[in-house]
């Protein structure tokens, strides 16, 4: 009977001692190293030495023997520490990491090299373009038939007014004037009835356009080509004599004829700038004018 007891006792104290090895071989064993959580989600593997009001200071796991390294209180959210305590130093804000929104653009730029997709209306930026004056040189449109047979003379130069104002990203749209005074004149002489004709005729040309313009911006230069319809306005007015030789007397004629007509516009150039708000450019195409040149200001 003694044998049986101490056969059951033998039993049940084996049995505890295993439970017990299981158990202590289960328990999570105490970390040997910090955890420091930065507020911007990094995380760093320390022992740290000292937490205080503004500064944390701690000694890196792979370096043992290595110096101690300082991290601004602020910047840290929480540290785990190796006794499974943890301490949050700096709450974090939850708008920080929340999805940024697109703030719609209420007026695009002007310059053209940022998209101005908006749900803003393109005339909007109708007050925010620039003014250009030019000055244009070899007369290209003329309203008299046989303008290239005549022989010019000096004359007023075209005097071009531009407005444009951004419609896309880099596209500009707005309205072309131009005005324009030339002088021709032209003298024949028959041999058959010894008749002396000397003619002066003197042409103002007007012209209006609806016109865009594309252009690249780069550092300082500006490549652009303008495209449009134009409304063209020609009046001619012109003098003439008559007179035989040997003969004092001439007879004096005047005539005058307007003219009017639809046309394209086509110019391509470059635009330098100049100061914030002025620039220069150069353009060249048909119109009233081949060359132009003159000043851009930007409002």
């Amino acid at each position: 009977m003694l044998q049986i007891y101490f056969r059951y006792l033998s039993s049940f104290l084996i049995w505890c001692f295993t439970v017990t090895v299981q158990a202590q071989q289960t328990d999570v064993p105490p970390a040997q190293f910090d955890v420091i959580i930065k507020t911007n989600g990094e995380i760093i593997t320390a022992r740290v030495l000292e937490v205080g009001l503004t500064l944390v200071r701690y000694k890196r796991t792979d370096i043992p023997d290595g110096p101690v390294y300082e991290m601004l209180r602020k910047e840290i959210y929480a540290i785990s520490y190796r006794n499974q305590l943890k301490e949050i130093l700096t709450p974090i804000d939850s708008t920080r990491f929340a999805q940024i929104q697109p703030i719609p653009i209420l007026i695009p730029p002007i310059e053209g090299t940022t998209d101005t997709t908006s749900s803003t209306k393109w005339h909007t930026n109708i007050g925010r373009g620039e003014i250009r004056v030019g000055a244009g040189f070899i007369r290209h449109y003329s309203g008299i038939k046989n303008a290239s047979e005549l022989n010019p003379e000096a004359g007023t130069t075209a005097i071009q007014l531009t407005y444009l104002f951004p419609y896309r990203q880099n596209i500009h749209i707005g309205v072309l004037t131009g005005l324009g005074n030339f002088k021709y004149s032209e003298s024949t002489f028959s041999e058959y009835d010894q008749l002396q004709i000397n003619q002066q005729t003197t042409e103002t040309l007007f012209t209006v356009a609806l016109v865009g313009k594309y252009e690249r911006q780069f550092k300082t230069i500006s490549p652009y080509a303008i495209g449009g319809i134009a409304l063209y306005s020609s009046m001619a007015k012109s003098n003439a004599s008559f007179s035989y030789l040997g003969d004092d007397r001439s007879v004096q004629v005047q005539n005058s004829i307007r003219n009017n007509g639809l046309g394209i516009i086509v110019r391509v150039g470059f635009q330098a700038a100049l100061l914030k708000r002025v620039g220069a450019y150069v353009d060249f195409g048909n119109g009233l004018t081949l060359g132009q040149a003159g000043l851009v200001i930007k409002r």
